[in-house]
């Protein structure tokens, strides 16, 4: 026994072993899967009202372990489709009328998905097919085939045939007739034949039609309303879409025009008193909401910076366990408004307070700093603006309700054509889906960019404008070219554009008056000049609320270390006498750079608390987002399917 297992465990045995097993493998039954038809005949009928009646012979050849026949019904949107019945043909000429069931008997057949229509032939314990013929037809009625083409014309463009299927068709014919109430040039009625139709052909009949009414044969106004919209109501549609999007981009650029945003950018020598006399008369934190229009962590830094220039707070230093640390100089009773509210809530307890001690006092509910400015500062920023407390409301509730308008067309859209009986995804549905999303997205960044742009604002508004009409072109293409869209889904179609066009041209429009835009050229001018200043080698301590207030704090540390108080400045720290007691000079509303000891502590060293008094200003987060802080105060069918030809669809084994 062990000198057998010693010898099929050699290496050539093992071999020879496996030679045997592949051989033994080969000449075991294969158990493949075939299907093909021999004919596939098709006899179709169209009546007075214009509902096609079709009857389908399926003399259909099953190899292997298939239960039975199956056959996908495409229907498009505006489309009813109603089964007759199936029967099964014996090859007497006897027909067994099959019966609706659940499948577990033979001649029963069922509905799976969207329009599969499935039937049963053979039981799982039965003998698989071995080339096995079976005949079958299929009889069904299918409404809104017709294409209105308006004055009495219409068109049939119908698949006669099912090109998703696992096998051939030998020999395919057709025999079509209408009722004497339909003429064509072709002449009626029409017969084709197609031999060895391989997966994926298809059979198209586009035929014109011409109705030549009277009251017993007219088409009915109810039945008219099924028929997809004609090729004059799409071209309406298209060109009202087109006109209306560039009658909007125009008087949304007008509009920008006549409030001065396409001016040239203003100019003026880089000057202190220049500075003094158009942003110094301005409190810090308000001159960074009017750059920003928004009160936000920037606003609370300037504030933090401004209030330290006075001589009210003190920054002891940064250290990396605890953060940022302040000291508390003057009693509360001197801050009013928003700054007492401010203090208050940083220095909980005691003259002294730091990150760290912030984020565990506030840890359960949180603490957003900026919250506390956004009413009063708020208030101002709008009132200098030109925006006004209604413009404000009006912006925050106009643009998430264009959006939400958009996006609740877009669902009806879905839903209108998903209602339709075994509506597949088509061409036009994806490109909805798809490019509207993608032109969402882009023309919201375009709308972004021509809303911020400080520089070449023309240009921008250019491509914003360039892709809304793009946008609308390639929309009115869709609508000439949706032959098999009901008009109420056209309609969604148009109006959902619509909006997608309006959403970016609101979110590119500036809220200010022209007051304002000019207010806010100067700022931007003012930044220019503080670069430039700088960069000049003039300093000045008072300058810094303002550095931070214009998003110039980061990176100042270099330019400042080094610099040397002016004569006569007293340094700031200790007291508030000695805050208040500082000369003053032309160049701000607090002059002189303290340099190594001034109210700030150096400028080497000092500079270092503006990454550190950012971070508080962001304020700390609440531990769950129910508990919110609170946000700033500023997102056809493939061609083998049929192509926009109706019918179609699919059939095979199961």
């Amino acid at each position: 026994m062990i000198s057998i297992i010693v010898a099929v465990t050699r290496p050539s045995a093992i071999g020879a072993w496996l030679l045997v097993l592949c051989t033994w493998s080969l000449s075991l039954p294969a158990a493949a899967r075939e299907l093909h038809w021999r004919e596939l005949a098709v006899t179709a009928r169209l009546d007075a009202a214009g509902h096609l009646h079709v009857s389908e012979l399926h003399q259909m050849v099953f190899t292997g372990d298939y239960n039975g026949g199956e056959r996908r019904f495409r229907v498009l949107g505006g489309q009813r489709f109603q089964l007759e019945s199936i029967t099964r043909v014996e090859e007497d000429g006897r027909e067994v009328q099959l019966a609706e069931g659940d499948l577990s008997g033979s001649d029963q057949f069922a509905w799976h998905e969207t329009h599969l229509l499935r039937w049963r032939s053979r039981q799982p314990d039965d003998p698989p097919f071995d080339r096995t013929p079976l005949t079958y037809r299929l009889d069904y009625e299918l409404e809104g085939v017709l294409v209105d083409e308006g004055g009495g014309a219409y068109t049939l463009d119908h698949d006669f045939a099912f090109p998703d299927r696992p096998g051939v068709i030998e020999r395919f014919r057709l025999h079509f007739e209408a009722d004497p109430a339909w003429s064509t040039p072709r002449g009626l009625p029409l017969e084709l034949a197609r031999e060895g139709l391989r997966p994926s052909e298809s059979v198209v009949v586009a035929l014109p039609l011409e109705h030549r009414g009277g009251a017993s044969s007219r088409v009915s106004a109810s039945e008219r309303s099924r028929l997809v919209g004609s090729l004059p109501v799409r071209l309406g549609l298209a060109a009202a879409l087109v006109c209306a999007v560039l009658l909007l981009v125009g008087v949304a650029r007008s509009r920008e025009r006549e409030l001065g945003r396409f001016d040239d950018a203003p100019s003026a020598p880089a000057s202190a008193a220049w500075l003094r006399e158009h942003v110094f008369v301005f409190r810090p934190e308000l001159v960074g909401a009017l750059y920003h229009e928004r009160v936000g962590p920037t606003e609370v830094a300037a504030l933090l910076a401004r209030l330290e220039l006075e001589g009210k707070i003190q920054n002891l230093g940064a250290q990396p366990a605890d953060g940022l640390r302040l000291r508390l100089l003057v009693e509360r009773g001197a801050f009013s408004g928003y700054e007492r509210q401010l203090i208050d809530k940083l220095f909980v307890s005691g003259h002294e307070t730091t990150t760290k001690r912030l984020r565990q006092h506030y840890a359960a509910v949180g603490f957003y700093p900026p919250a506390l400015l956004s009413d009063s500062v708020g208030r101002e920023m709008t009132a200098l603006l030109g925006q006004g407390e209604g413009g404000a409301l009006l912006g925050c509730l106009l643009v998430p309700g264009v959006f939400f308008s958009a996006a609740c067309l877009f669902i009806v859209f879905c839903v209108l054509v998903a209602s339709q009986p075994a509506v597949e995804p088509s061409w036009l549905l994806s490109a909805v889906v798809f490019g509207g999303l993608a032109f969402a997205v882009l023309g919201l960044r375009f709308a972004r960019r021509a809303r911020l742009a400080e520089r070449g604002v023309g240009a921008a508004h250019d491509q914003l404008a360039l892709w809304l009409v793009a946008g609308a072109l390639g929309t009115a293409f869709l609508l000439v070219a949706a032959r098999t869209l009901p008009l109420s889904a056209l309609l969604v179609l148009t109006a959902l554009a619509f909006c997608l066009v309006l959403l970016p041209l609101w979110m590119s429009r500036t809220a200010s008056s022209r007051e304002g835009v000019a207010l806010r050229r100067r700022l931007r001018l003012a930044r220019q000049q503080l670069l430039e200043l700088l960069e000049r080698g003039e300093r000045n301590e008072a300058w810094l609320p303002y550095l931070v207030a214009l998003d110039l704090g980061d990176g100042l540390e270099s330019l400042f270390r080094g610099v040397a108080a002016p004569a006569g400045t007293p340094p700031r720290h200790g007291s508030r006498s000695d805050a208040v007691s500082s000369s003053s000079t032309s160049d701000g509303p607090a002059s002189g750079w303290s340099g190594g000891g001034g109210s700030f502590g150096g400028a080497g060293a000092s500079f270092a608390w503006g990454a550190a008094v950012s971070e508080l200003a962001q304020g700390v987060s609440a531990p769950s987002t129910g508990s919110s802080s609170p946000p700033s105060s500023s997102s056809s069918g493939s061609s083998s399917d049929g192509g926009g030809s109706s019918g179609g669809g699919g059939g095979g084994g199961w």
